[in-house]
This record gives structure tokens, sequence and C-alpha cells, in this order.
């Protein structure tokens, strides 16, 4: 059976004539949420953000492939763990470190706006997954309506 004539078929039609077929969207807020929040705090950061030079100490290919580093401001030593934007740093080697000036202990390899605009890429997709499920049963519903009495 392919997937159109599944998809219009008598019992795939009656699933999407409830309305409980929107909690399909529940991912997807909470996706949006997640991800506006993140690009927001990550865009706030950003707009403070200090750089400093650090060492690398540690890499962790299995742990989405993340650097340890530790970096040192006003005589105080702080560690911390990232993705590299760089491909291959070395263990050892000196890297820049972007941190808050208010809290050293929120770091990144990475720079925190473009971290903002990283975290921003999937907004878009969530929007239209949480604007199309809707209408998709709406269409369904206004496709039959005296079927759907009830």
């Amino acid at each position: 059976m392919k997937f159109t004539e599944y998809f219009y078929s008598p019992r795939a039609k009656g699933r999407w004539r409830s309305w409980w077929s929107l909690t399909m969207t529940f991912p997807l807020i909470v996706g949006l949420a997640v991800g506006l929040y993140s690009s927001r705090r990550d865009a706030a950061i950003g707009a403070r953000q200090e750089l400093t030079t650090g060492k690398i100490t540690a890499h962790e290919p299995n742990n989405h492939d993340s650097y340890r580093y530790t970096f040192t401001i006003q005589g105080r030593q702080f560690n911390g763990i990232s993705e590299s934007p760089k491909p291959a740093e070395m263990v050892g080697a000196s890297a820049q470190v972007y941190f808050d000036p208010r809290d050293p202990n929120t770091n990144s390899l990475e720079d925190f706006l473009m971290r903002s605009r990283r975290d921003r890429k999937l907004v878009p997709l969530f929007i239209f997954g949480i604007c199309v499920i809707p209408a998709f049963i709406l269409y369904s519903k206004l496709r039959n309506p005296s079927k759907n009495a009830g």
C-alpha cells in the first residue's frame, strides 16, 4: 500500500478528524520555546561577552566532539567544556575562550552571538510545523463535514 493510498483511506482520515491530533504540535512548541530561550540568552551574553586565551586540556570525541579547557581571569582559574567551532583543536594548544564577565563559569570556545544564530536556525521549521498540522486537520474536517459531526 502506498503512502497516498493509506493517507486517503477511511481509517487514516478518521484520525485526522480529531482535534486531539494537535498533540503532535507539542514537541514542536517545546522546541520553539527552547530555541527562542537559548537564542535570547546567548544573544544577551554575546552583547557583553569578553575574550581571553585558554588552554585545551582534553578532547572528548564521544561527548559530541567536545573539548575541555582552562583559562584564567584576574588570577582565578576557570574550567569549561564546549564544542569547538574549529575542526581538530589540539590538546595542549591555546584557544580563544568567550566568557560572560558577570559569570565567567558561563563560557564557550564559540562566540555567543554565533551560538545565538545557530539556536535560531530551527525556529522557522518549528513554526511551519505548528501552522501546518492544524491547517491539515482543518482541511481534513472541511473535506467531509457530514462525517465529522460528533
